[in-house]
């Protein structure tokens, strides 16, 4: 598809109301809130020190007073994608909102990445600046991009969490479940949205060695959500990241984003973030390593004792 193919922004447009949902989010760009669900059910071994979140919102160019959200909250009752409850991240908007089409006297509904069939192959939310024009990546965002995928980046939702890290625990963990709306038609082109999670500088979203995003060979699709395609190495998209961490004041950086245009988003879902004890050598080996020791400082000893004997 060229790029002017591209460039046309997809409606997304559905005539009927929607159902319930198993994920049901609530949009927010509380930074607060994000945290706090993220940690919800877990958290052990850390403490968050503070919160930021810099996302993208506006009034729906097509529902009317309807707000479009980057970011929210979800709760997952029936355990889709195998991921428990947290928060969601987007280049587009999380939640479905809904209009009342005077012309044709009926309710179309835009689509958000709950729980539900993929109903829309191009699912899209355009974020534009008060010019109208796509809504850049900052300066500093693009430094934590460049070097994941081309220029320029749109659409951009970064959450930052610190947090300290509580005596006996070396490394935090947390799930995640990652897809897009560019699967697969734009495999191999200069549409690849990029997800990544810095930890204290480092990027640790990878998986085999990969980046996340379309090109990665573990996408296929996967139902569960308007997502068109998942990471999903053996057919699983539930994926545990992890990494060490300092004995004092830690940063992580969740950041997505559009490469090249504002459109077909892309989505993760968030769980659980917990800090991962320090493992202590199992007994035999504790022991073996005492005996050892013993040992040693035992021939040590007899060897000063003759050294008298030996000059």
């Amino acid at each position: 598809m060229n790029t002017t193919l591209r460039v046309a922004l997809s409606a997304g447009l559905l005539l009927s109301a929607s159902g319930a949902h198993a994920i049901t989010i609530t949009a927010t760009q509380n930074a607060t809130t994000l945290a706090n669900a993220l940690v919800a059910g877990a958290g052990t071994g850390i403490v968050i020190t503070g919160q930021s979140l810099s996302g993208q919102q506006q009034t729906s160019l097509l529902a009317g007073p309807a707000l479009e959200t980057s970011s929210g909250t979800y709760a997952n009752a029936s355990g889709t994608y195998g991921i428990g409850s947290g928060i969601v991240l987007s280049t587009g908007a999380v939640q479905e909102r809904s209009f009342l089409d005077d012309t044709f006297n009926t309710i179309v509904t835009l689509s958000g990445y709950g729980d539900g069939p993929n109903r829309v192959d191009d699912n899209s939310t355009a974020y534009l600046d008060p010019s109208f024009a796509p809504k850049p990546a900052t300066p500093a965002q693009e430094l934590l991009l460049q070097p994941l995928s081309a220029l320029p980046h749109l659409d951009v939702t970064e959450l930052v969490v610190n947090f300290d890290v509580q005596s006996g625990f070396d490394r935090v963990q947390f799930n995640l479940a990652y897809g897009t709306e560019e699967y697969d038609q734009f495999i191999g082109s200069e549409f690849i949205d990029i997800f990544a999670v810095y930890l204290n500088g480092t990027n640790i979203a990878l998986v085999n060695g990969n980046k996340f995003n379309v090109d990665h060979p573990d996408f296929r699709a996967v139902t569960g959500t308007e997502l068109n395609g998942l990471l999903a190495p053996g057919g699983n998209p539930l994926l545990t990241l992890s990494g060490a961490v300092n004995p004092g004041s830690n940063e992580l950086r969740f950041i997505i984003a559009d490469t090249q245009d504002s459109i077909y988003d892309s989505t993760v879902y968030l769980s659980g973030l917990t800090g991962v004890a320090v493992v202590p050598l199992p007994p035999a080996i504790w022991l073996l390593g005492t005996a050892t020791a013993a040992l040693f400082g035992r021939g040590y000893a007899r060897r000063r004792r003759r050294s008298p004997d030996l000059a």
